[in-house]
């Protein structure tokens, strides 16, 4: 036994609902930590870069104090020149100069704590403009007495590396977050639509099952009471009887065109349906539809018009599957007007092709029902379609076999004054 549709969807909902918080905190957790890594990324580099120079600011520091004369006075002027002259060694041929610099002090004052508090202001106002304005040093190492005003660092020569190598690294964050959140949206719509397509596909399967036990029951139950009432001899008179065989004709007749309906639209869907394309002239089209009508509706009140336009081209199609098409439109017609049916046939050139109009004069479809009219098994809500049998393929098979001509059905429908489908097939020269 099925579930409902409404169960099925609110299933369908709840178990996407699961999957996409299962997919989100994890992707929420992948990016704080991205976001959080990409906020770091200059500092670490700062650090990877400090690591890899410190052990050559360290050879260059004993090296330094190597070439330092013994108890000679500490001049920066003369040091200079001996550190970029023992640095162009270590520096390996990159692009770096090692320099060395003045560490600034707090300044003393022997005025006061005021003095020493504005003296220290003012030292450390001087530092960070003079940080400011120089080059950013790679890594740097505080030397040792008596160098132990100075500090040895490595400066780049060719800008800032850490500021290069950061904002790559950024960018491929931000690249790589966006190429997976696009990849995240991209399967949450797919993974969403299939699990749509897949709860209205056994929505469908339930529809279909319960369509057809429906609507075949009608005419079997029929069927049986018609060979009922002839076997038990409950009709002897001659004219009954034949009413009776009459009756029992239709029904079977009834039987066979859905049963015939639900295989053909099975084909379709399938693929498996083979097309016989003839070049068929339209009157041809139109007249064996309208025989078909009035052969399946004899005794009907229907006031049934054709008109056909004289010289319109021939049309390249499968003649019987056309014509059955036709006739879908011209049966719905019929099935959903009331005691007053008047139907009109058209058939007019138009402007690449053929079109063919069946109006009627029913209740008009609402405009939120025109676009699903022609989904598999759907028929508009209302009481002359729930007082009228159906199995909701007509209109679905005659757009599939418009289609395969290269063509297609279209509707235009007003409230109170009627509908009007019009199939649009190419002509023979056109295809």
């Amino acid at each position: 036994m099925s579930s409902p549709p409404g169960l099925e969807f609110a299933s369908f909902w709840r178990t996407f609902a699961w999957l996409m918080l299962l997919v989100v905190l994890p992707s929420a957790g992948l990016s704080g930590f991205g976001v959080l890594a990409i906020i770091n990324e200059r500092a670490a580099v700062e650090k990877r870069l400090e690591a890899a120079w410190g052990g050559r600011l360290e050879r260059l520091e004993q090296r330094l104090l190597e070439a330092l004369p013994h108890n000679a006075p500490v001049e920066s002027g003369r040091l200079g020149p001996l550190v970029q002259s023992l640095g162009s060694e270590e520096s390996g041929g990159e692009p770096v100069r090692f320099e060395l610099q003045p560490l600034f002090a707090p300044a003393r004052s022997d005025t006061g704590t005021a003095a020493g508090l504005v003296g220290k202001l003012v030292s450390e106002v001087e530092r960070a403009r003079t940080e400011a304005l120089a080059a950013r040093p790679l890594a740097w190492r505080p030397l040792p007495p008596p160098l132990q005003a100075y500090r040895l660092a490595a400066v780049p020569l060719d800008g800032d590396p850490v500021a290069a190598a950061s904002l790559r690294n950024r960018v491929l964050y931000g690249v790589l977050l966006g190429l997976f959140y696009v990849a995240l949206a991209v399967g949450t719509v797919y993974v969403a639509r299939t699990l749509h397509r897949e709860a209205r596909l056994s929505r469908m399967k339930t529809d279909f099952v319960s369509l057809v036990s429906h609507e075949l029951r009608t005419p079997l139950t029929s069927i049986r009471m018609f060979i009922e009432t002839l076997s038990l001899g409950r009709v002897t008179d001659p004219a009954e009887t034949r009413e009776v065989l009459s009756l029992l004709s239709q029904e079977t007749a009834r039987l066979s065109e859905m049963i015939e309906r639900v295989l053909d639209w099975g084909r379709i869907e399938s693929g498996r349906r083979t097309w016989a394309f003839s070049s068929t002239p339209v009157q041809q089209v139109v007249d064996g539809a309208v025989a078909a009508f009035h052969a399946q509706r004899l005794g009907e009140k229907v006031d049934l018009g054709v008109e056909v336009e004289p010289g319109l081209p021939a049309i390249r199609v499968d003649r019987e599957a056309v014509a059955g098409a036709l006739l879908n439109l011209v049966q719905n017609a019929f099935k959903y007007t009331g005691e007053d049916k008047r139907i009109r046939v058209r058939a007019r050139r138009e402007r690449k092709g053929v079109a063919i109009e069946v109006q009627d004069n029913g209740p008009g479809i609402p405009p939120r029902e025109r676009k699903r009219v022609f989904e598999r098994f759907y028929r508009v809500d209302g009481l002359l379609t729930r007082r009228t049998e159906g199995s909701g393929l007509g209109l679905s098979i005659a757009q599939k076999i418009a289609e395969a001509h290269g063509g297609s059905l279209t509707l235009q429908s007003e409230l109170g004054v009627g509908s009007c489908f019009t199939l649009h097939l190419p002509a023979e020269d056109e295809t």
